[in-house]
């Protein structure tokens, strides 16, 4: 994000705006509370055209739900919006505000008329998958004191479909959070929600309110869907190359100064098993060099094909070089 100069002619202001907000970015400040207390959150914000959504977290937990910032027809057009009941604890905290989706100038966010926080109903802040997609994780906006939970008080579906909960237990690292075990892996792109219908969640002698429908965040690492063209820059991790500028058509980038043993990681998707031809753009002055190409997961691959290649002529002399490939079915 960058600080600019803000028109905006709100006595709260400062004469100063952060903007060119973008997915997943956060700011971060330290505020101090003499008390735990429930507050009205007011966000002065300005947008041209698609509003960022935004939400709040404390010390690393979710206290806010997602909230959609409003469309004010420009970037120095300004209007308030509001979250209700975001629970600060007492003592210093690390407070953040990050952009879900960004797209929003933001001038200044106000903590206002705090209440007690027996005044608020214990209910839902948020929900995400684990990176493996194999449980949901539940975040409350009040401690869990008791929990006799179980796979027939909640429902999970992905893309509309029943997901089968095998287990519902209480985070021990975190006293907010339900841990909400499946039986069938959530996959990456799954549009994914959450509803809870019973009493068996309490907070002291509040009861968890049921809700329905609501969003998971999948926090899936992205796989590219075979068939598919997969950038060489677009590695999930990355040991040993560098990135230059790349000259062939289509620009970008392309990876080089490859040693033995350096290798790149990416996600796949494989909806149809079978038989797949890889093609390689590449470019070399010499004729032996060679990749591996190695399915798997974690820490296990499998080494599958490995393919020679041709000299070209020179290191941005780009010709396209292929091999066919067995590939089994990978979610």
């Amino acid at each position: 994000m960058d600080i600019e100069k803000c028109n905006d002619n709100h006595p709260s202001g400062n004469g100063y705006d952060v903007g060119w907000t973008s997915d997943n970015e956060w700011m971060q400040f330290t505020i101090h509370s003499d008390s735990t207390a429930a507050y009205p959150v007011q966000f002065r914000s300005a947008s041209l055209s698609d509003p960022a959504i935004v939400y709040l977290m404390v010390n690393g937990t979710d206290v806010s739900p997602f909230h959609q910032l409003p469309a004010t027809g420009g970037w120095q057009t300004w209007q308030t919006s509001m979250i209700d009941d975001v629970i600060i604890p007492a003592g210093e905290n690390k407070i953040r505000l990050h952009f879900y989706q960004g797209g929003s100038n933001v001038s200044f966010f106000q903590f206002t008329n705090p209440v007690p926080v027996s005044a608020v109903p214990f209910g839902f802040i948020s929900a995400s998958t684990n990176s493996e997609g194999t449980s949901v994780v539940l975040t409350l906006n009040k401690s869990i004191t008791g929990s006799t939970a179980t796979a027939a008080d909640f429902e999970v579906r992905a893309d509309g479909n029943p997901n089968e909960i095998d287990t519902v237990q209480m985070n021990p690292g975190n006293g907010m959070q339900l841990l909400i075990r499946l039986n069938h892996k959530i996959r990456y792109g799954q549009s994914v929600t959450l509803s809870y219908s019973g009493n068996s969640v309490v907070s002291d002698q509040q009861s968890l309110e049921n809700f329905a429908d609501k969003p998971v965040k999948n926090n899936l690492p992205r796989r590219f869907v075979l068939p598919v063209l997969i950038q060489a820059e677009d590695f999930d991790f990355n040991y040993g190359f560098q990135l230059e500028t790349c000259t062939d058509a289509g620009g970008g980038e392309n990876v080089d100064f490859a040693n033995n043993g350096d290798y790149l990681d990416y996600y796949i998707s494989v909806p149809v098993a079978g038989e797949y031809i890889v093609k390689f753009r590449v470019a070399s002055l010499y004729s032996n060099g060679s990749i591996s190409i190695r399915p798997g997961s974690g820490n296990s691959f499998n080494q599958l094909r490995t393919v020679q290649f041709s000299g070209t002529g020179g290191w941005q002399s780009w010709t396209t070089q292929s091999s066919h490939c067995q590939v089994l079915l990978i979610h």
